[in-house]
């Protein structure tokens, strides 16, 4: 998740990690296709508890100390979790706040569903966030707080780390559709601040990044859209061999309309 080497001691190197227990017996026959898993029970038996750990390596001694960070509220041991993130503004310094998504079942092996935040001081988690029983977040991504100038979108890091906005898929179940979250980075236990129904369902699990200043405007977003649907939409003629029909399944006096002044 990160490293780094603290002002304090240029002979520590600070390493955090999601890493197994190793003390869970798991089947090495997981099914090829998806869905892998149908029921928690079999969810457990082919999945591993994982926790967050610190690893203080002292390359002048040469020795490791290693810690399991803590529950919240005083408890010893440390929910199951998964996709840990930082600010990217720590990446290689020194960090305070960890994120990650959290299972539904404490310290127990489950699915991704909440959302959980870690003080490396502390050493134990300070806040979570779970949704309904039928749904489950993915991988929590951090976008730092920017503020614009004119046309020039400016990153303003402020003297607080988790002064930003953590973003997540929300995939429900029940509804067989996923929405984006967006949370306040230092209050994530109060919910989202912002839901945005995506009208689709987007595989849970799946990994991101954040670009910051990297949007497109409507138009593009339309442009888009349209070339998707044109692909869609011809996509049983991809063998079809014209004059005039290209590989992409696209008419060549499409392509102006399509693609603009990209070619």
């Amino acid at each position: 998740m990160n490293a780094y080497q603290p002002t304090s001691d240029p002979n520590l190197v600070q390493l955090d990690v999601i890493r197994s227990s190793g003390t869970t017996a798991i089947s090495t026959k997981k099914p090829a296709l998806w869905p892998w898993a149908t029921d928690l029970d079999q969810y457990r038996s082919l999945s591993t508890r994982r926790s967050l750990w610190r690893y203080t390596i002292d390359v002048r001694d040469r020795t490791v100390v290693r810690r399991e960070y803590g529950g919240a509220e005083d408890v010893a041991d440390g929910p199951h979790i998964g996709f840990g993130t930082i600010n990217p503004h720590c990446s290689a310094r020194e960090h305070r706040y960890i994120y990650a998504t959290m299972g539904g079942c404490g310290k127990e092996v489950a699915p991704p569903q909440g959302i959980v935040k870690y003080d490396c001081m502390a050493g134990s988690v300070i806040q979570q966030w779970k949704p309904s029983v039928d749904e489950y977040c993915g991988e929590p991504i951090y976008a730092p707080y920017c503020r614009k100038e004119g046309n020039d979108v400016t990153k303003d890091f402020k003297s607080d780390e988790d002064d930003g906005y953590l973003l997540t898929l929300l995939y429900s179940g029940k509804l067989d559709t996923s929405s984006l979250l967006i949370f306040n980075a230092n209050e994530i236990s109060g919910g989202p601040i912002c839901t945005v129904p995506l009208g689709m369902r987007i595989p849970h699990g799946g990994r991101g990044t954040y670009v910051s200043g990297l949007s497109w405007s409507k138009e593009e977003i339309e442009r888009r859209a349209r070339l998707a649907e044109k692909i869609e939409a011809k996509g049983a003629r991809w063998n079809e061999v014209k004059s005039d029909f290209s590989g992409l399944g696209l008419r060549l006096d499409d392509f102006e309309d399509i693609f603009g002044t990209m070619l």
